[in-house]
């Protein structure tokens, strides 16, 4: 995600299948979920991707610290 918003190619039609992608995949990091559990951990995933492509987006791609900014930020 930090790699397509430092190229510039961070668009909706790239990002969204990437992003569910994702998110499906580490709601399983939580078994045993019942339904309702695992929709609430994929609405949180969703939440927290959402958080760091709004802080992704505040970072400037000519900053020296870019890559360090970007780390501190999924940390």
């Amino acid at each position: 995600m930090a790699q397509l918003y430092y190229i510039n190619a961070h668009t909706e039609e790239i990002l969204k299948p990437l992003i569910d992608a994702a998110i499906v995949v580490d709601s399983f990091t939580h078994l045993p979920l019942d339904t309702a559990g695992f929709i609430r951990a994929m609405q949180e995933r969703r939440a927290e991707f959402n958080d760091f492509y709004l802080d992704l987006v505040k970072i400037n791609r000519s900053d020296e610290f870019f890559w360090q900014r970007i780390y501190a930020c999924a940390a």
